[in-house]
């Protein structure tokens, strides 16, 4: 026994909901076209992981959903752009603080180095004693 398609009770809900007199004075094509447009929608929102539990309780029940997949929505793709656009830069502006600090300490070996080189003494046996590469 072949098991009967699955099929998405979402756009027949859409149209139920629509309002009598709005439904009433639909073609068959537009409700067709509602009905497909939403299928359309809702088939694009497949999860990796979609439980949805319903529990009864004494006066209500609650509906619970857990779903695990990728966003997909537009103004999550908006703020995601928005965030990555400012981790650049921010990415940017550590990378350009470590090349400045290495540039600098790299600058200031070299000036000490010509200063030691050209017999410039500040201080009697400043680093030259620590470091013995500096003769």
């Amino acid at each position: 026994m072949a098991a009967a398609p699955k099929t998405d009770p979402m756009p027949d809900i859409v149209v139920r909901d629509l309002p009598v007199e709005i439904r009433t004075g639909m073609s068959r094509e537009q409700l067709q076209a509602i009905r497909k447009a939403v299928s359309r929608q809702t088939s694009k929102r497949r999860h990796f992981i979609d439980v949805r539990i319903l529990i009864p309780l004494i006066f209500t029940q609650l509906y619970v959903v857990f779903l695990i997949g990728r966003d997909t929505r537009k103004e999550t793709e908006d703020v995601m752009d928005d965030r990555r656009s400012e981790g650049g830069k921010i990415v940017l502006r550590a990378w350009s603080v470590i090349l400045a600090t290495v540039v600098v300490f790299t600058g200031l070996v070299v000036l000490y180095i010509v200063k030691t080189r050209a017999g410039i003494n500040l201080f009697d046996g400043h680093l030259r004693d620590w470091l013995p590469f500096f003769d």
